[in-house]
């Protein structure tokens, strides 16, 4: 089964940005089934994910944090499909430390009270909780696999005020 992901901005414009890394894995159970580099594919820029299926769910990964963007984890996609196409739209992350305004949150419930306060555009808003559910199921992985992915947003809501041990 092959899987064909384009990326583009809130702009609808390529992702260009080889950095970006592409990954499918097992819902549950974190096997990756494939992982590529995001790269040019005739005019679109995205990867072909190819695997065997297995009439089971699988996750998409897409590890953007070291190209400006909020990391995205879809989760359970049927991986009993006849091949397709996913267009993901990738949304920028604010830059460490900017616009942070307010006290940081000390409560799972107050992360997104703070998220909204802040002087951020709606598009970044979207990313840092897009990113923060994207952590969530990561954390539900014990894979190795994820270190790094884990690791690197962690550290980016560090930078934005959000204590990562408040994801659940």
């Amino acid at each position: 089964m092959t899987y064909t992901v384009t990326l583009c901005d809130d702009k609808f414009r390529n992702v260009t940005n080889s950095s970006i890394r592409l990954r499918a894995f097992t819902t549950p159970g974190g096997t990756v089934l494939d992982s590529q580099p995001n790269g040019s594919m005739g005019g679109r820029y995205g990867a072909t994910l190819t695997f065997t299926p297995a009439q089971h769910r699988f996750n998409l990964e897409i590890h953007a944090i070291p190209a400006g963007y909020g990391t995205l984890v879809l989760p359970d996609l049927n991986g009993d499909r006849h091949p397709q196409t996913i267009n993901v739209i990738l949304l920028p992350i604010p830059a460490r430390g900017t616009g942070t305004a307010g006290t940081p949150p000390t409560t799972t419930g107050a992360v997104r009270s703070f998220i909204q306060i802040q002087s951020w555009l709606e598009e970044e808003k979207a990313a840092v909780n897009t990113t923060i559910n994207s952590l969530s199921i990561l954390k539900g992985i014990t894979r190795s696999q994820y270190g790094a992915t884990r690791g690197a947003i962690e550290d980016t809501l560090i930078g934005l005020g959000i204590n990562p041990a408040l994801i659940v």
